[in-house]
């Protein structure tokens, strides 16, 4: 039953939606709208400064050496950061401001060249 427990409330706390129902209507709420701004901002200010990050959040694992995989995304004019296990408020709004710089600076169909250079070390 604890198993059970803790998938349900890891769903829910993934949920990046909710929702409430009230007659009939469905009303949908996004991140905090504040945060949003000032994590967008924070986005410009760090890509201005050269630092342009993509978050990872949770558990994650690298097979083979992380040198290599840094390679392959300075070619791409970004690094990763581990920001913990939940992502903070506003974080899709700083997300949403680097990839928009990304797909200026590399083009179109970047991320897919860059998951198959990627996906090379795993193997």
């Amino acid at each position: 039953m604890l198993k059970h427990t803790f998938v349900l409330i890891a769903l829910i706390s993934s949920n990046l939606f909710s929702q409430v129902h009230n007659l009939d209507t469905v009303y949908v709420y996004s991140e905090d709208p504040v945060a949003s701004n000032e994590m967008r901002n924070k986005a410009k200010s760090d890509i201005a400064k050269g630092n342009v990050y993509i978050y990872l959040y949770g558990y994650y694992s690298l097979k083979g050496p992380k040198s290599d995989l840094d390679s392959i995304t300075h070619k791409y004019g970004f690094e990763y950061k581990f920001a913990g296990c939940t992502r903070w408020p506003g974080a899709k709004a700083y997300e949403d401001e680097v990839m928009k710089y990304l797909n200026k600076r590399n083009a179109e169909g970047w991320w897919e060249k860059y998951l198959q250079e990627a996906s090379t070390l795993n193997k």
